[in-house]
């Protein structure tokens, strides 16, 4: 039997109307004048993809999203790429909602994922520590449980977008080497 790596129609639909969009919304003279903004994005074209529910393409519908698949987003992406585009998006509806979405609680899943979703909330993904590792070994970055949370310290590097972001998803490590004791935490910026 053959295989068939092919779009459904669904995603070639999405694939389409992103490029639509795109093309409208987010022309190379616009990504020029991202580039030299101070957040290096635009709050309004960030809105405009939160209405085209992009921002909850993975989160679940459930939590107000799209529950759609990683091959979804690849569509979506591999169009962004096309254009460009600037912003948090990969790291928040990407990155920090599959975190949240995996390890998340259940509180903090029902605080944090329509917020996303909408487009009311970025989240942020801080992982790079100085030694530049990415694997599990490389989490330094320690997190002690006190009475009222957790204390963190060390330092992440280079956190996309996380002067913008509302919160912040830390990977930090609370015992054990390698990825025994990696432990995510959210923290608010």
């Amino acid at each position: 039997t053959e295989m068939d790596f092919g779009l459904s129609e669904e995603q070639e639909m999405l694939q389409q109307s992103a490029r639509d969009f795109l093309s409208q919304e987010c022309p190379p003279t616009f990504v020029r004048e991202m580039y030299k903004a101070e957040d290096g994005f635009s709050r309004e074209l960030h809105r405009k993809m939160a209405d085209q529910g992009w921002t909850g393409l993975l989160v679940p519908e459930a939590h107000g999203g799209l529950g759609l698949k990683m091959l979804d987003l690849a569509v979506l992406l591999e169009e962004m790429g096309r254009a460009a585009v600037p912003g948090p998006f990969l790291f928040s509806s990407g990155l920090f909602a599959l975190g949240l979405m995996q390890g998340g609680s259940s509180t903090q899943k029902k605080t944090w994922l329509p917020r996303i979703a909408a487009g009311d909330a970025i989240g942020a993904f801080a992982l790079l520590e100085a030694e530049d590792r990415l694997d599990a070994a490389g989490v330094t970055v320690k997190a002690k449980k006190g009475r009222d949370g957790y204390t963190i310290s060390g330092t992440k590097m280079f956190v996309p977008f996380a002067a913008v972001a509302d919160v912040l998803l830390v990977v930090t490590r609370t015992s054990g080497r390698g990825e025994e004791g990696v432990t995510l935490l959210l923290v608010d910026r």
